[in-house]
């Protein structure tokens, strides 16, 4: 039987604003969106396919981030990608430090999630490329594809592949 993470839950206020901070600090694109009147659910992902973000808006629910908890993605250039999310005014909460190989740096989104930028390097994951999807190599988006692939003017460079 094979396992593998679809997406990761994050409550927020706004699914509009959620789905444009993610879209332009992060790159990711929308996977698929429900709107379900009380809630709408909207998943992105850094190539358009899962494993992702579930963006979660429902009347009557606030966001509690928790403090210590956060998601983490991998990115080729941490400083880079920070200063990016600098520039477009998103918080920074941890500029990038070494821990052994890897430079690690922390942003929140608008609603107070904990997200980690991490390059891996001395793991096997940064030293090992993803195909990118505009190539036509294998990772290309196919008729499996559960929702849109839908490109953002002025969004951030997509965090895969790695180099």
């Amino acid at each position: 039987m094979a396992v593998k993470l679809d997406h990761i839950r994050l409550d927020v206020a706004d699914i509009d604003a959620a789905e444009t901070f993610y879209a332009e600090a992060l790159g990711l694109r929308r996977v698929i969106r429900y709107d379900l009147g009380s809630r709408v659910i909207l998943q992105m992902a850094p190539d358009g396919l899962p494993a992702g973000v579930e963006l979660w808006r429902e009347d009557g629910l606030v966001p509690a981030p928790h403090p210590t908890q956060h998601i983490a993605f991998a990115v080729s250039d941490v400083s880079a990608l920070l200063g990016h999310i600098r520039s477009l005014g998103y918080q920074v909460l941890t500029e990038p430090y070494k821990i052994g190989a890897e430079t690690v740096a922390f942003v929140a989104d608008l609603d107070g999630h904990i997200i980690e930028l991490n390059d891996f390097r001395g793991r096997g994951v940064a030293e090992t490329a993803r195909p990118d999807p505009a190539s036509g190599q294998e990772g290309q988006p196919s008729g499996r594809n559960r929702g849109r692939h839908d490109e953002v003017p002025g969004a951030a460079p997509a965090l895969c592949p790695l180099p």
